[in-house]
This record gives structure tokens, C-alpha cells and sequence, in this order.
């Protein structure tokens, strides 16, 4: 059966929050907690480094997308963890700026950039739960 992997980190989010389901997910994140320090130091090094190749891969996949989703290129960033993770989008305003409106928050042109929308602003066009 599939196990339920969701948080954020114990901060605030703001956004779109996903769950994700994985098979022994909280087996093997207990088996983590309880490597010694000097383990647990080197594996959170070693997912760092497959993070910041990650990030990279979906940089480049940002910019070859599209207008929408390369603006999103530099909210990609690895994080330290025990576990591969990576983080996109965020509150900071980017693009361009819309008569009356400002610039959009990375999260919200982050939503439009993957599952399109219904009333234009230059994304792709929506559908539904399935994303591009």
C-alpha cells in the first residue's frame, strides 16, 4: 500500500502544496532517523548532490518550455535534506507586469507554466488535472 509523504518543513507554505505517494516511504524515513550522526551527515551530502543535478535537469526543462516556465528557471533550488528535494517557485514577484496588477508571484505563473489556463496571459491552454 502506498504511504502518504507531505509537509512543508515545518514553515509556512504558500501555494500549491502536493502530496506525494510512495510504498514504504515512512519505513524507510524512521530507518533514516535512526543512522548515527556521521551516516546521516553523509547521506544528506550525497542527496544534496543528486538535488543540485535535479535542479539543473528542471532549469533546463524550464527553458526550453516556454516563456512562462523560464521565468521560473531561478526560483529552482536543491536543499539539504536526507532525501533528494527541490524547490520552485515561491512568493517572489517575476515577470512582467500587468496593467493594474504587478508582477505574479513565482507560484502562481509556476501553476499556470504546468497545468495552463482558461483565460490566456500567455499560458498554454488548460487541462484540467493533467499537466504539461
Amino acid at each position: 500500500m502506498a504511504e502518504r509523504v507531505s509537509g512543508t518543513g515545518g514553515r509556512a507554505a504558500k501555494g500549491i502544496h502536493l502530496t506525494v505517494r510512495i510504498d514504504g516511504a515512512q519505513a524507510t524515513l524512521k530507518a533514516l532517523r535512526d543512522l548515527p550522526k556521521g551516516a546521516s551527515d553523509e547521506l544528506r551530502d550525497a542527496a544534496q548532490s543528486l538535488s543540485e543535478k535535479m535542479a539543473g535537469w528542471v532549469t533546463a526543462a524550464g527553458q526550453a518550455e516556454g516563456r512562462q516556465a523560464s521565468l521560473l528557471v531561478g526560483t529552482v533550488k536543491a536543499k539539504r535534506d536526507r532525501l533528494p528535494y527541490i524547490v520552485v517557485g515561491g512568493t517572489k514577484r517575476i515577470g512582467h507586469a500587468w496593467p493594474g496588477a504587478g508582477r505574479a508571484p513565482a507560484y502562481q505563473l509556476l501553476f499556470g507554466s504546468e497545468f495552463g489556463a482558461s483565460t490566456g496571459h500567455g499560458f498554454k491552454p488548460h487541462r484540467g488535472k493533467v499537466g504539461y
